[in-house]
């Protein structure tokens, strides 16, 4: 009798020792009995398609951004920015005025400026939330533009 009650408790240590075992290596439940998964991995910046070094991420990147696309209400003006080439334009100024400017990045976003006929430009685009006076569109930089002995006042995303 002391032999199949050793039988039977080791059995049950057994088949306790293998569900542990199952348990382990199917995914954790959540509270309502659902799969839960890690976090995913921190992204990894990769090399680009011609083998040189990532860009930065991050917040950083915003402000390296090779395009922005600056914009104002009353007087109507935009600034389309592509590396240093820089595209102003208003309603009276269509297709828009291409300016060459050199960019300056700091700490709080970046600066274009350059000359034109003369005359001395400046694209200021700081990170600094933005409303847009008439759309109620929210942007996550601010944009001033001088030229022509006026300043402009509006906002700016990344991008086209």
């Amino acid at each position: 009798m002391r032999t199949i009650a050793v039988l039977l408790a080791v059995s049950l240590g057994l088949l306790a020792c293998s569900k542990e075992a199952a348990d382990a290596s199917a995914p954790a439940a959540g509270p309502y009995g659902d799969a839960v998964s890690a976090p995913p991995a921190e992204e990894v910046p990769q090399p680009a398609a011609d083998g040189s070094a990532p860009g930065p991420t991050g917040p950083e990147a915003d402000e390296t951004a090779a395009t922005f696309k600056a914009r104002g209400n009353e007087p109507f003006w935009s600034v389309q920015v592509e590396g240093t080439t820089l595209t102003y334009a208003t309603p009276e100024l269509l297709p828009g005025k291409v300016l060459q400017a050199q960019r300056q990045n700091h700490a709080t976003g970046v600066t274009f400026s350059g000359q034109d006929d003369g005359g001395a430009f400046t694209l200021d685009i700081e990170r600094r939330p933005c409303q847009d006076t008439m759309s109620d569109e929210s942007f996550e930089f601010t944009a001033t533009f001088r030229y022509g002995g006026q300043t402009l006042q509006g906002c700016a995303s990344r991008g086209p």
